[in-house]
């Protein structure tokens, strides 16, 4: 085991040396000798990303109009000891249940309701409802890093309403659809207070951004934008019975929902790192649509976004694509068999550092 962790080591070491490495060459490394990486068919490439921090599997490109997708695992696991070792850490996992099995359908039954009450009040205006649940796996991964930066395991947005206004009165006009999200906002503030169980939560706002002068508004983002640009207004509900059930509501125009999509400061899709490996479906979320559809009994229809629509939402790809390419390279290799050969060298007693690379 030292000697082929240190071939391993040395391998590593030298990759980030080299000014000009090419990625393309790695197939006769001894990291991927190591991993077993070397006797792939040659559809499959196996490579070092350019951060060097994952290794990369996709199928090879045969023609210009080829354009499969990058399968990664990382070289160094993320430690999820925060989390896993948390002296709380079964009512840490239980209040998420609590959410998926119980919150997540009651919060739908008031959408339907709020919904109701939206257009009859904005009856001139396009108004869109989408509710998301956070996948366990994101769960886990905000409350880790939470605890890690010393903060609490209490987080306000496992469930999340965005409300998109798209049109007032047929028009687009960006100065009346902000109006406009300050007039919900307030309509919104009114309905729960006037007839659900919910209530605004009294959350501290730290420095500039997102401070709010209105008192039904917990996050102002429209008129104290965040630095990266993004504009939203967030009103963060607690249930007045139970203060552990709470959400968050997103209130924005059209043209600030497409900027959080495409914009490279804004995106998550860019700023946190979504990659592709044989996990990437358990961290799709849960989307619900309240539609501007009717039901037979004229309550607003409710979508349950299937799982194609939504990984396609979450990740811009095609489901089945995805599914055919990790099957075909796992046929080869087996993405936990990496893991655990990385985990086998972090565990010996010479450990990878990034002082091992920087010397």
């Amino acid at each position: 085991m030292n000697k082929n962790y240190n071939v391993f080591k040395e391998s590593l070491k030298q990759t980030c040396m080299v000014p000009s490495f090419n990625t393309s060459n790695l197939n006769s490394s001894p990291i991927f000798t190591i991993l077993g990486l070397t006797n792939l068919p040659d559809t499959i490439e196996a490579t070092l990303s350019a951060d060097l921090k994952y290794i990369n599997l996709k199928l090879k490109e045969t023609s210009p109009t080829d354009r499969h997708l990058t399968f990664q695992i990382p070289l160094k696991e993320e430690d999820f000891s925060f989390y896993k070792n948390h002296p709380k850490i079964d009512f840490i996992n239980n209040r998420y249940d609590s959410y998926d099995i119980d919150y997540k359908a009651q919060i739908e039954e008031y959408a339907k309701s709020e919904k109701e009450f939206l257009n009859k009040r904005f009856p001139n205006s396009n108004l869109y409802t989408r509710i998301r649940m956070k996948s366990r796996p994101s769960y886990q991964k905000k409350i880790n890093d939470r605890l890690k930066s010393g903060l609490d395991y209490i987080i306000d947005d496992i469930i999340a309403e965005r409300i998109i206004i798209s049109e007032v009165n047929g028009s687009t006009d960006p100065q009346l659809l902000e109006d406009a999200c300050y007039k919900v906002a307030e309509a919104i503030a009114e309905y729960r207070n006037n007839y659900t169980n919910f209530k605004l939560k009294n959350v501290a706002i730290l420095g500039d951004s997102g401070k709010s002068d209105k008192s039904f508004i917990t996050k102002d983002y429209i008129s104290h934008p965040k630095p990266s640009g993004y504009k939203s207004l967030h009103i963060i509900t607690e249930n007045k019975d139970n203060p552990d059930f709470t959400y968050e509501t997103q209130i924005r125009t059209y043209n600030m929902e497409q900027a959080s999509k495409t914009d490279s400061k804004i995106s998550h899709k860019n700023y946190k790192h979504r990659f592709f490996d044989d996990t990437s479906i358990l961290k799709v979320p849960k989307y619900i649509d309240i539609t501007n559809f009717k039901e037979n009994n004229d309550e607003p229809l409710v979508y349950r976004v299937p799982i194609r629509y939504a990984f396609h939402h979450y990740y811009g790809e095609n489901i089945d694509k995805f599914r055919n390419e990790l099957n075909y390279i796992q046929q080869f290799i087996k993405f936990e068999d990496i893991r655990q050969k990385l985990r086998d060298f972090e565990k010996s007693p010479i450990a990878i550092s990034k002082k091992d690379f920087e010397k």
